[in-house]
């Protein structure tokens, strides 16, 4: 905007940019979740949705790939294939969220009941931490997501929303069966994996 066109007495700009200066003056009074020496703040803050799913998805190959057999396809799209990851055979879904920044919950978009894989894994950072969910897709209670629509018609396209307690209580009831933790090292996801692996048919 021009300088001149704010000296203009009854200028828009004016009501405009009270407005923001209040409402930003209401974001500062609240208490955020991030801030900028989070430790996973470089993950908030990529551009889209799908350089943070390559993210998630690059850290699974990059930790499970000595110790299992793994096919991934760097900047594969959905519409290019049914899942993300292949862990041992296991045709993976990999969904990741970061917290919001001042609720507690995690938002995973652009899930179909009709696309070829085993399982999903939900990799949900709040600022400081990790915590992996993995459940096989015969487990997903659909009737229970988030069904999406485009002008009053249903879609084929799903979305999970749970909360930061539901993970840490390993109580999320959207699965009749699913597995959670916190990561901490490297090792943690290993054995996360090796768990998974021993106990699916």
């Amino acid at each position: 905007m021009k300088k001149e066109e704010n000296c203009i007495p009854n200028h828009i700009s004016r009501k405009v940019l009270y407005c923001i200066n209040e409402i930003t003056k209401t974001q500062q009074k609240k208490k955020l979740n991030w801030n900028p020496t989070s430790l996973y703040e470089p993950l908030r803050t990529l551009s889209s949705i799908d350089d943070k799913g390559e993210v998630g998805e690059m850290l699974l190959y990059e930790i499970l790939k000595p110790h299992f057999n793994v096919k991934w396809e760097k900047a594969k799209t959905s519409r290019e294939k049914d899942w993300d990851i292949v862990v041992n055979g296991i045709k993976i879904e990999v969904k990741t969220a970061t917290m919001g920044n001042t609720g507690i919950t995690f938002q995973h978009e652009k899930f179909f009941k009709n696309r070829n894989y085993d399982a999903v894994v939900f990799l949900d950072f709040t600022p400081d931490e990790l915590y992996i969910t993995f459940s096989k897709k015969y487990d997903i209670l659909w009737d229970k997501l988030h069904h999406r629509k485009v002008n009053g018609i249903l879609t084929t396209e799903h979305k999970f929303d749970f909360s930061l307690k539901n993970i840490k209580e390993n109580k999320i009831n959207k699965f009749t069966k699913h597995k959670t933790k916190l990561i901490k090292t490297e090792g943690d996801l290993i054995t996360f994996f090796e768990d998974i692996i021993k106990n699916i048919p």
